[in-house]
């Protein structure tokens, strides 16, 4: 159970982290393209494209150690699920995790709304800082 909510956490962390990056070179991808290049990066054992993938000023985050953790959590599984959320934080306090459909046709619509539990909220305020 444990190993699972940190899964979650570490998950919903790496999408909205990747969902900040940019991708090398001047083609833009949307954040689930992103992500899956991260994928394939790990995949192939290239941490150099895995790095390029990063946003320039958060570049220095994307170390050997969290690549080698990634691929440990990865691990044999050959099939990987990419979901696209948003996380809208408010003025109050509370947050809530809005996933997108993917990109069809050029449209991104709503697919749910998840209200944040406390405990992941401040697993969001401790890691999401500026």
């Amino acid at each position: 159970m444990i190993r699972r909510k940190i899964a979650f956490k570490v998950t919903i962390f790496l999408g909205l982290a990747l969902s900040l990056s940019s991708c090398s070179g001047d083609t833009q991808i949307d954040p689930v393209g992103t992500t899956m290049h991260m994928s394939e990066a790990i995949r192939q054992d290239n941490y150099e494209e895995f790095k390029s993938l990063f946003f320039e000023p958060r570049r220095s985050h994307a170390s050997q150690e969290l690549f080698q953790q990634i691929k440990e959590i990865k691990g044999s599984s050959s099939a990987t699920d990419f979901k696209s959320y948003t996380l809208l934080s408010f003025e109050n306090g509370e947050m809530v995790l809005v996933n997108l459909t993917p990109n069809r046709k050029g449209k991104k619509e709503i697919q749910d709304v998840i209200f944040v539990p406390d405990d992941v909220k401040n697993f969001f305020l401790e890691h999401l800082k500026p």
